[in-house]
């Protein structure tokens, strides 16, 4: 090891004033050269061929590591900074060598001999400048800038083992100093000590971050209980320095060990797993056949088909399943023999369409009981999801979803929803992200029964057109408009509901015969999010009665009633709203 070989002080001394004028031609293999101490039997090193000083833009330790890999080509200077004692005096160093009273120090010395030197300079050169002053102290603020770090690394939950009594976490170096890790606190009180000493070598750059799973012993005195995890703080210092530092353990590991095996979306189709799924392969078509049927496991449907259900078929989905395709949905019913999907045990979740080019087709489909898909660290916001995949949905009914934030969440597709009926759900009933389409001849009862914060229909930067809707008792807004959409609309009616229209954040909505009735605010306008601006509303015609305040209009905003541009009565209507 170096300090074996090497007057390490000295040696760190050297590096760190090489740092601090900013020229590492020194410390180059060529360039090095050393003292061999007969008393200490150490070698010095002697700062030779030293021209210059430039402004610092990185240090020598800088991607040096502590422990050098077998995969990676060791240089020269790996000799040095792969010890551990020699790191710690270097770092010891280059805080001495940042340090302005050091400096100051320094040039106190020298002073009469350096301005001799000046006076020689200027005479045989007037027009010369030495900066080399001036450089010096701006090199301490990089160095200072380097060493005084708020965060060096992460910390991860991994486990509990209760045979050996440890805790297991992972920690993670993010930056180019080694870590020396000190112990683990508990609510700033108890302290669980690692096992071995815990150094952890610098952050190599460019590269991801390299986590190491070390133990900590529970003390016998000590219960250990999974709520404790919020409350654990791992202390550790950057090797050389007294300053002690700490980082909150997040209560999870960075990564799963079983990630790919175990996460949902990347498991391959197993449709073939069903006997009662019918793949033609000539058509392109993956059937279910008719009947009532209990999906217990998740259905995963490939690209390149059409996933085809007919009139009177019944899917009942429990024990957390969902189903997932990849294909265009073809679910066809009747008025007589509706296509039924539901979770009749509350356990089943939902559907998710991704990345299908061909536009599903849902009719006379009535969902019930459903939740939104989610499965380990994976899962989705609508119990009934379209990603990217266009979708035309006539004479369906979507009733009681649980506990997810939206029954029918269609996101950069192509829509149409027509003659359907929404009742009873758990918040937002449809939620249009980033699509363009039409909601016809609809009716929207009961939003928002789970959380009471519910709309029935809530578009983000989307384009919609609206007509024949009818909206009672939604738990919050009947229509929300927000991110820079745009709705058009006529023959829509709301009722018995917080706010019948909302519109928000440069949302433009043109709407005809409108009809708000027993509900407390009939338009809000407002800008709720600093990205975006205000928002607009033009009413041609409409009709109030019981509706406790006809609008609320935010500076800025345009608010257009019969004609009539209305002026603000309000500063900040979304704080007026919901507080926040």
């Amino acid at each position: 090891m170096a300090h074996q070989v090497f007057d390490i002080e000295k040696l760190a001394n050297f590096f760190a004033i090489n740092e601090l004028s900013g020229r590492h031609h020194a410390a180059r293999y060529p360039n090095m050269r050393f003292y061999y101490n007969p008393v200490t039997s150490l070698l010095e090193p002697i700062a030779y061929d030293i021209n210059y000083i430039l402004p610092a833009n990185y240090i020598e330790g800088d991607n040096n590591r502590i422990e050098v890999k077998e995969d990676r080509e060791a240089s020269f200077t790996d000799a040095f900074f792969s010890d551990r004692i020699f790191f710690s005096k270097y770092i010891q160093a280059l805080q001495q060598v940042s340090d302005k009273e050091w400096l100051d120090s320094f040039f106190k010395s020298i002073k009469k001999e350096y301005n001799e030197k000046l006076i020689i300079l200027s005479t045989e050169t007037p027009s010369y400048f030495f900066d080399g002053k001036d450089i010096l102290y701006d090199n301490q603020e990089f160095l200072k800038k380097i060493l005084n770090i708020d965060k060096g690394m992460q910390a991860y939950f991994k486990q509990y083992n209760k045979d050996s009594n440890l805790l297991e976490i992972e920690l993670g170096n993010i930056q180019m100093f080694p870590i020396e890790v000190i112990d683990m606190q508990y609510s700033d009180e108890i302290l669980f000590m690692p096992s071995t000493g815990i150094y952890l070598p610098s952050k190599e750059a460019l590269k991801p971050i390299e986590f190491v799973v070390e133990e900590f012993l529970i003390s016998d005195q000590i219960i250990w209980s999974d709520e404790m995890v919020d409350d654990l703080n791992v202390r550790y210092k950057i090797l050389g320095t007294d300053n002690i530092l700490q980082q909150p353990v997040i209560p999870w590991a960075h990564l799963d060990d079983n990630f790919i095996e175990n996460d949902f979306i990347r498991q391959e189709p197993n449709w073939k797993e069903f006997g009662f799924i019918q793949t033609n392969e000539e058509l392109k078509q993956i059937t279910i056949e008719p009947g009532s049927w209990k999906i217990g496991k998740n259905l995963i449907i490939p690209e390149g088909y059409h996933f085809v259900l007919g009139e009177g078929t019944e899917l009942d989905l429990s024990n957390s399943a969902k189903i997932l395709s990849y294909s265009p949905l073809e679910f066809i019913g009747s008025e007589d023999r509706p296509i039924v999907i539901k979770s009749a045990d509350s356990a089943g979740q939902g559907i998710v369409v991704i990345n299908s080019k061909n536009i599903s087709i849902l009719k006379y489909v009535n969902f019930d009981n459903l939740t939104a898909p989610t499965q380990g660290d994976w899962g989705l916001t609508g119990a009934i999801t379209f990603y990217e995949s266009p979708v035309d949905i006539y004479y369906c009914k979507f009733t009681k979803n649980r506990e997810s934030d939206d029954y029918l969440n269609i996101i950069r597709s192509e829509f149409i929803i027509d003659t359907s009926l929404f009742n009873n759900t758990f918040a937002d009933a449809v939620d249009i992200d980033f699509s363009n389409g039409s909601i016809l001849n609809s009716t929207f009862i009961d939003c928002g029964n789970g959380d009471g914060n519910g709309d029935c229909l809530d578009f983000s930067g989307s384009g919609v057109e609206l007509n024949g809707i009818l909206i009672n008792r939604a738990g919050d807004k009947g229509i929300s408009i927000g991110e820079n959409s745009q709705v058009v609309g006529n023959g829509i009616e709301v009722g018995n509901s917080r706010i019948a229209v909302a519109s928000k954040d440069l949302s433009e909505v043109v709407l005809d015969n409108v009809t708000i009735h027993d509900s407390e605010i009939g338009y809000a306008v407002y800008q709720k999010k600093s990205e975006y601006g205000p928002a607009s509303i033009k009413i041609s015609t409409d009709n109030s009665e019981n509706v406790k305040t006809y609008y609320l209009l935010e500076e800025g905003s345009s608010l257009i009633l019969r004609n009539e541009k209305m002026k603000p009565n309000h500063k900040d209507v979304y704080m007026s709203l919901y507080g926040e």
